[in-house]
């Protein structure tokens, strides 16, 4: 959804619901209970699309003129992961993508940060996390820069033990 300038009108939406204002150009660009939707172009977002099966990250590209919605570039991670819900993905300041897949099991299981490169889309370094989580998922985000090395926060809610 995209809103106006003071959130009291919905400009459009893309998706699979009713109120769609894009249809898909393929099957492929449909997006499955995605989440942390970020505009980072004229006309394009990325969205980490928690999906039927496997998890991935995705670069769409709307045309308002022809109103169709389609995946111009596509992330995932070397070996599949699928996580049902929660994640995020964003930009970093060297202009690769980062992927959050969060463990949500009660048990100690790796959680994982995932750097893939935005020329190749191939993923280029892994970080595993372990933690035990309890009601929430922690997030990942770009913080500042020490030279020529992009560093991530990472926030872990008050309920992990």
């Amino acid at each position: 959804m995209l809103f106006n300038e003071t959130f009291s009108r919905i400009l459009w939406t893309v998706g699979k619901s009713k109120t769609n204002d894009f249809h898909f150009r393929q099957p492929q660009d449909e997006f499955y209970h995605q989440h942390s939707a970020s505009i980072i172009g004229p006309d394009t977002f990325l969205i980490f699309d928690n999906g039927r099966t496997s998890n991935r990250i995705i670069e769409m590209k709307l045309d308002k003129k022809e109103r169709t919605a389609y995946v111009s570039r596509e992330y995932r991670p070397s070996s599949p992961l699928h996580v049902r819900t929660h994640g995020n993905t964003g930009l970093l300041l060297n202009g690769n993508v980062y992927g959050f897949f969060p463990s949500l099991d009660t048990q100690i299981a790796p959680s994982y940060i995932i750097e893939f490169d935005k020329r190749t889309k191939e993923e280029i370094s892994r970080l595993e996390l372990f933690y035990r989580i309890r009601n929430s998922s922690p997030r990942v985000y770009p913080m500042d820069t020490l030279g020529s090395e992009t560093y991530l926060g990472f926030e872990l809610p008050k309920e992990i033990s």
